[in-house]
């Protein structure tokens, strides 16, 4: 047989008669069985109260069963796909930190949870009750559903007792299983104890050998003891007469201390002198470094300026080689200088007397130029005139015509007939 559920699952208890939900709950174990019989297998459901030893229901399904079931509820799932549904439902009711196959009446807070859960499992009681009837329940936003409904019957007589006997077999086992397991804990909880004696045995043998040593050694510090006060009664006189003493040197030791602090004044004085001259030596050491640092700087520049004075050495006497070259090239260029300048003479009197022609013939275009304005001035008095002959004489407007274009193409003969003209009109 497989054990597929086996857990107390907390239910509702509805009343037989009135068929209505009570207001209590109730926790029973509920275990879920599959037997395979030799022509095909068993679906087994029991519902039992550990509080109630005789308490017992159970209902068996078939396939052929589970046919009948099927038709009468109008079940769509198969007897396979219903027994893993079943057990599902059935889980989906134990909380998370339980186990399915835990098995403790005493745990029940655990269990029951509050009225407003979606699944639940509802239970209602026939025949005074040897029969239940066990509904898996699953609510609705209008009413609870009926999911599944299974009969289950009392068992009584012979069937009761085995049953009870193979609980009490299944318990017994476990009890010696837990006997047994006790009673190993317990024989190696022995063994330590055991073990724990023998090293206490041994400790305490050791102690009372360190006792008696213990011992020996405190009669052997009373006789030092005793010892040790004589020599301290001794010491004690001595002691008093060091006092004795110890005041005479005190005297002393105020007139040493006395000359000690004067000594020390001295000291100090002393010590502001020696740091004034440890100022001192201190400057001139920087002094000194710096005088050094100017002198090696001063080395350098003057190896420096001597290397510069060999160069520039060098470069003179290569500058006097090339100021020879230089000083025949420039008597060459002298000579055709003086040439030149010769030529620049004959050029400078040459031009002064284009100048002089150049300004003769500019004193001629002035005059020229004045001529040709009074011309142009005798031009427009003749042309006014002749307008207003025009006026006078408007038949000869032709003759004017031709008159004025000879004035404009030829101004010179038109003054010399106008001299000649012996007309008075024309005056």
């Amino acid at each position: 047989m497989e054990v597929l559920f086996n857990s107390p699952v907390s239910v509702k208890i509805a009343s037989s008669s009135e068929g209505v939900f009570q207001k209590r709950r109730a926790l029973y174990n509920i275990k879920v069985l599959i037997k395979n019989a030799a022509i095909d297998k068993e679906f087994i459901v029991e519902l039992s109260d550990d509080q109630k030893p005789s308490f017992i229901f159970t209902v068996t399904l078939t396939r052929e069963s589970y046919l009948v079931l099927q038709k009468e509820q109008r079940l769509e799932a198969d007897f396979d796909q219903c027994i893993k549904i079943v057990v599902d439902f059935l889980r989906s009711l134990v909380p998370e930190n339980v186990s399915i196959n835990e098995n403790n009446s005493n745990s029940k807070g655990k269990y029951l949870k509050g009225n407003d859960e979606e699944q639940f499992i509802k239970v209602s009681f026939e025949e005074n009750d040897k029969k239940l009837t066990i509904e898996l329940m699953s609510k609705s936003t209008l009413k609870a559903l009926s999911l599944l409904s299974l009969t289950m019957n009392a068992l009584s007589g012979e069937d009761l007792v085995y049953h009870l006997e193979r609980k009490m077999q299944v318990k017994v086992q476990t009890l010696e299983h837990k006997l047994s397991e006790t009673i190993k804990k317990n024989d190696e909880k022995k063994k330590d104890l055991e073990s724990i004696m023998e090293r206490l045995k041994k400790k305490n043998s050791t102690l009372e050998n360190e006792l008696e040593d213990a011992r020996k050694e405190r009669s052997e510090l009373k006789n030092n003891i005793n010892d040790k006060e004589s020599e301290i009664r001794v010491i004690q006189r001595d002691l008093d007469m060091l006092k004795s003493e110890r005041e005479i040197d005190l005297s002393q030791l105020d007139n040493l201390t006395d000359e000690l602090n004067q000594c020390r004044d001295q000291i100090y004085e002393l010590e502001d002198i020696l740091k004034d001259k440890d100022d001192e030596i201190d400057d001139l050491k920087e002094r000194i470094d710096l005088i050094e640092k100017e002198r090696d700087t001063l080395i350098l520049e003057n190896t420096r300026l001597r290397e510069r004075c060999s160069q520039l050495k060098a470069d003179h006497s290569k500058a006097n080689e090339i100021l020879g070259k230089f000083m025949s090239e420039h008597n060459k260029e002298r000579n055709s200088i003086s040439s030149l300048t010769k030529e620049i003479e004959k050029f400078k009197l040459e031009s002064a007397k284009y100048s002089e022609d150049i300004k003769i013939k500019t004193k001629k275009i002035t005059e020229l130029e004045k001529i040709n304005s009074e011309q142009k001035a005798k031009i427009k008095l003749l042309e006014s005139r002749c307008e207003k002959f025009q006026d006078m004489v408007v038949p000869k407007r032709k003759s004017n015509i031709l008159v004025d274009n000879i004035s404009v193409n030829h101004p010179d003969k038109v003054l010399s007939d106008r001299k000649y003209n012996t007309n008075p009109n024309l005056h």
